[in-house]
């Protein structure tokens, strides 16, 4: 795993549906890449992707 990797594991997220606190920690390593993030669920294993527009 990457540090921006690192970084994503274990971060709470308040909404699933609007997960800004996985977009803020992606921006404070590099604004280019924050715009398509995906994102699994341990428990579910369900992969969210997240588009920033």
């Amino acid at each position: 795993l990457g540090p921006v990797e690192e970084a994503l594991i274990g971060t709470p997220v308040a909404d699933a549906s609007r997960p800004l606190e996985i977009l803020r920690t992606v921006h404070s390593f590099d604004p280019c890449i924050a715009c398509g993030v995906h994102v699994i669920d341990p428990d579910s294993n369900q992969v969210y992707k997240v588009r920033a527009t």
